[in-house]
């Protein structure tokens, strides 16, 4: 095989330009009416709230959970906000909230099995070869 064809094989092949499809995801956790302070009224008025769970994936698996969020709609003036971070300076019951509304089980699934094939791996190195 001649060099100028080899060179033309070789840079043909773009095996730099495979995609990775990565990015954030959401997904829903709860949905409930709640009391927050509209920007808009500016009173505590009910709303209701749709609670969201963002994490990382690479080719649609997930692999950690990053933030919870929530959309609310004010019912008294109708208002929506996106993209409110769940934290203590929104929600009065934070804690209740944060307990109640957890990440879904499926965005640990990859962190669980690297922990468990770390954890695997030191109990072998650690345990004592069997003596004949």
């Amino acid at each position: 095989m001649s060099k100028e064809c080899f060179c033309y094989l070789y840079s043909n092949l773009n095996l730099m330009h495979i995609p990775i499809f990565k990015g954030f995801s959401e997904s829903i956790i709860g949905f409930e009416e709640n009391y927050l302070k509209c920007q808009s009224c500016k009173v505590d008025t009910e709303h209701e709230i749709l609670f969201i769970s963002k994490y990382f994936h690479v080719y649609n698996i997930p692999l950690l959970p990053t933030s919870k969020e929530v959309h609310a709609h004010c019912l008294k003036c109708g208002m929506r906000r996106y993209n409110i971070p769940l934290e203590k300076q929104f929600f009065s019951d934070y804690e209740n909230l944060k307990k109640k509304y957890r990440h879904p089980w499926f965005t640990y699934i990859i962190p669980g099995i690297i922990i468990s094939l770390l954890l695997t791996f030191v109990y072998f190195e650690i345990l004592p070869a069997p003596k004949n």
